[in-house]
């Protein structure tokens, strides 16, 4: 996998006989409405899944869906405690909200097209969410091109194994353990994928996000990959690592690609952005995130709570106002925070 696709996913065998779990508790249905809405615009196969507090509509296996359920759910618990470790506790959504996973790129991108009018390269775009339909969608990774040319490759390397039988049988061995460390990757992906779009799902629809324009690129995103993981098992948000994205910050700091903190925080969307300098804005917007988070928890409560509630605020016209009544004056502030960037301060705590 490509640093380039990871990047900016984080921006969506037969099947088992038997359906996944599902919880037995009932919980409020979402408007038909919406999922109608969807179905019209989805080929007939896709499939209707819940969980307690999702409506899953799929084409992918059983098995991959029962695994985005569960993470998905995994994603509003860890929410709702890093809500309530913030000082910022937000009612958590009564009505199912919706998830879409398709198992093919191309059937993503025409759902977009015509759901949300928008233009995706799947080979670059995984998944989204979307304000206006507050759903969530995206892709099985196992369609990503690198994961399907990589199988390609290991396939070919099987036809043309020597005619030396030890040779032949290490060969083989390498090439299976090749494909399970695929199959890792995949189901990795997948779990990263949907903890970080139901992030920006249960934001907006908490109005943890305020509502009037005030989170620009680097909140969203800083938010959104500090949740990212390969293991819901465990606690994750932004009191926790996210080693990739950790390691994508490093290589960008020390390669000298770091954006000036005053211009980060103005970047309004993804538009005119280079897949290259993406990578950059989601890297440093995740440390930025995890150090106010370390280092400035109440700051950053009370700016996130300016932005949803502050009547003297216009947006964008006082974003960076709004950061500077909250933090001080953006330098001082970036020296701080780079200074203890280059100190290495995670591996202090």
């Amino acid at each position: 996998m490509t640093p380039l696709l990871l990047g900016i996913l984080l921006v969506l065998a037969p099947a088992p006989t038997t359906p996944p779990p599902t919880e037995p508790e009932p919980a409020p249905e979402m408007p038909t409405t919406q999922i109608e809405k969807a179905r019209s615009l989805l080929p007939s196969e896709f499939s209707e899944h819940h969980t307690r507090h999702w409506v899953i509509l799929s084409d992918a296996r059983w098995d991959t869906i029962d695994h985005v359920g569960k993470h998905l759910e995994a994603a509003l618990h860890q929410f709702s405690r890093v809500c309530r470790l913030l000082g910022a506790t937000r009612p958590m959504p009564s009505d199912r909200m919706l998830c879409i996973v398709f198992s093919d790129p191309e059937a993503f991108r025409s759902f977009a097209r015509a759901g949300d009018e928008l233009e995706i390269d799947p080979d670059q775009i995984g998944g989204y969410f979307s304000p206006a339909s507050e759903w969530i969608l995206f892709y099985e990774p196992r369609g990503l091109p690198e994961l399907e040319s990589a199988r390609r490759e290991l396939d070919e390397h099987e036809d043309s194994l020597p005619d030396d039988e030890e040779e032949a049988q290490e060969q083989a061995r390498r090439i299976n353990e090749h494909r399970d460390a695929l199959e890792d990757l995949e189901v990795g992906l997948r779990t990263s994928l949907a903890v970080h779009e139901a992030t920006h799902q249960l934001a907006w629809i908490t109005e943890f996000t305020d509502h009037r324009g005030g989170w620009n690129l680097w909140l969203h995103e800083g938010f959104a990959t500090s949740f990212e993981t390969h293991d819901t098992s465990r606690a994750f948000g932004p009191t926790h690592e996210s080693p990739f994205r950790r390691e994508q910050f490093i290589k960008s700091m020390n390669d000298d690609q770091l954006i000036p903190l005053q211009e980060l925080l103005a970047i309004n969307g993804l538009e005119g952005i280079e897949p290259d300098r993406l990578n950059v804005v989601y890297a440093q917007s995740y440390a930025l995130v995890r150090w106010l988070w370390r280092f400035r928890r109440t700051q950053l409560n009370g700016y996130i709570r300016s932005l949803r509630e502050d009547p003297n605020y216009v947006f964008p016209r006082d974003q960076l106002r709004a950061f500077e009544d909250a933090f001080g004056p953006i330098e001082k502030l970036e020296r701080r925070w780079r200074r203890d960037e280059d100190d290495e301060w995670w591996s202090r705590r």
